[in-house]
């Protein structure tokens, strides 16, 4: 009987130490969310330095497009990634957003409509699912990992 008492009173204190549902602080969050807007200001632009200085030194990740997963050193030399936006005017939706994570990380998972308007008054909407991985750094919020894919519900 003391064993039984004993394993349910260490099975309370353990789940008592786990997070409930894995959530981010509200300031992860928001680092990790902010992270993100600077991720599609610098992507629309064009802006290589910039873009390429979200990315962590380790961070290898499945871009939009490429045939196989790729590290920071990859994007630096191909550009992967970005939106190529010359001619036209590109405008981007985040729709379904969620995260999970804990302490210095956060998984952000969305689906982003990206509109091109050319000047012909052509639209080409791109819709795709992302999710990113974000970490802490003494620099700021940098993304670790990630995965674009098309989703193959929407147009």
């Amino acid at each position: 009987m003391r064993n039984i008492i004993a394993v349910m009173a260490c099975a309370v204190a353990c789940a008592e130490a786990l997070p409930s549902a894995a959530q981010p602080s509200p300031s992860a969050l928001a680092g990790a969310w902010a992270g993100e807007d600077r991720y599609w200001a610098t992507n629309v632009a064009s802006d290589v330095p910039k873009y390429v200085e979200l990315f962590d030194a380790g961070f290898t990740g499945w871009p939009c497009g490429a045939e196989r997963p790729q590290t920071k050193a990859d994007l630096v030399a191909e550009g992967t990634g970005l939106l190529d936006p010359a001619g036209v005017k590109v405008r981007v939706s985040l729709e379904d957003k969620a995260a999970s994570g804990s302490g210095d990380h956060v998984v952000v998972y969305y689906r982003a409509r990206v509109f091109q308007h050319a000047a012909d008054g052509k639209v080409d909407q791109i819709v795709r699912n992302f999710t990113h991985t974000w970490v802490k750094r003494p620099g700021g919020w940098r993304i670790i990992g990630g995965m674009c894919r098309n989703d193959v519900r929407a147009k």
